[in-house]
């Protein structure tokens, strides 16, 4: 396991005040291989975006599993919102919360398509083999009867998709998976 500095953002306090956050990711490698294209795979915890961790057992575990089957598995951190859904939950607040963490997922696939361009020996991925597959939270699966106003789950996070990518939301090659949710990590 090699532990990565993604990057830094602003993020804030539980009450609010803003400071930098340095943002980690851990990249789990396949053991004893030479293989060149790797696959790549995310991993990203759980918490409804106010708890969690990169390190917390359940993916700690995935990535491994994934490791020892040919993939280079990453872990990341991502800026987690108690500010603002603790002290004022309501939909604008979500979105935000969202909004924050895909655009910390998305600097994370960034930085590993730009260390293949500089370099395909670093990590050996194939980055044309990050699949084909969207997987979100089972959150937007549990409520998905909410977004059916706004056209549903996949018309509702277009907005906060990179422009480069939401061909994929619409693009029938690409399948909808959600995510275990973990029970755990709600405390005893």
């Amino acid at each position: 396991m090699t532990l990565i500095t993604k990057n830094s953002n602003i993020n804030q306090t539980l009450l609010g005040a803003d400071y930098t956050q340095v943002l980690y990711m851990d990249v789990y490698f396949p053991e004893n291989d030479d293989f060149q294209d790797r696959p790549l795979i995310f991993f990203m915890f759980g918490g409804s975006f106010v708890t969690g961790s990169k390190l917390s057992a359940d993916v700690v575990n995935l990535c491994i599993q994934y490791a020892k089957r040919g993939y280079v598995a990453v872990a990341i951190d991502y800026r987690l919102s108690q500010n603002l859904l603790f002290f004022d939950p309501n939909e604008e607040n979500a979105y935000k919360a969202v909004l924050k963490a895909v655009h910390d997922l998305k600097a994370a696939i960034r930085y590993f398509r730009m260390m293949d361009e500089i370099s395909n020996e670093t990590f050996r991925i194939d980055t044309n083999r990050i699949p084909p597959k969207i997987f979100l939270s089972p959150i937007f699966d549990w409520f998905a009867d909410d977004f059916k106003a706004s056209g549903g789950v996949l018309k509702f996070i277009k907005p906060y998709v990179s422009p480069k990518y939401r061909h994929a939301l619409e693009d029938p090659q690409y399948s909808v998976s959600y995510m275990d949710y973990n029970w755990s990590i709600n405390g005893s």
